[in-house]
């Protein structure tokens, strides 16, 4: 994917957040992968018209927790290991809670693997909701 595809996926989420996922004519709008290649290529074509010429200046890494906007642990890096490790420990500060605690319940096995360009933890084998994803940060040519 381009930068400006990613900007143009950007740009479509957005719309669709601003308009609770409606089209013009009050339809349901479609996730981006199934808008087709000549929608796609609309939205980038726009976005393309409107940003300047841009490269990437750096990738960070960000941890997320999927539907879980107001996480803690949510932040950037600039490595993905540093990324990793920090979003387990918070993943298990929010499940499992004060681990100095005796009382309190101890996560299973954590573990990373890999999902598209990114990573997704799982505990005791059971995927979580936890995601780290490289994010590119841009800047003007």
């Amino acid at each position: 994917m381009t930068d400006y595809a990613r900007h143009a996926r950007d740009a479509y989420h957005a719309y669709g957040q601003s308009t609770g996922w409606l089209t013009h004519d009050g339809r349901q709008m479609p996730g981006w992968n199934d808008l087709g290649d000549a929608v796609q290529a609309a939205w980038t074509a726009a976005v393309t018209a409107v940003l300047p010429p841009l490269t990437v200046a750096l990738t960070v890494y960000q941890a997320w927790w999927e539907d879980y906007a107001n996480w803690d642990g949510q932040a950037m890096y600039l490595d993905a290991d540093t990324a990793k490790e920090q979003a387990a420990t918070d993943y298990v500060a929010e499940e499992y809670g004060d681990q100095d605690d005796p009382e309190s319940a101890r996560p299973g096995e954590l573990t990373w693997g890999r999902v598209g360009s990114g990573w997704n933890l799982a505990d005791s084998d059971r995927s979580t909701a936890v995601h780290v994803d490289p994010t590119p940060v841009y800047r003007r040519r």
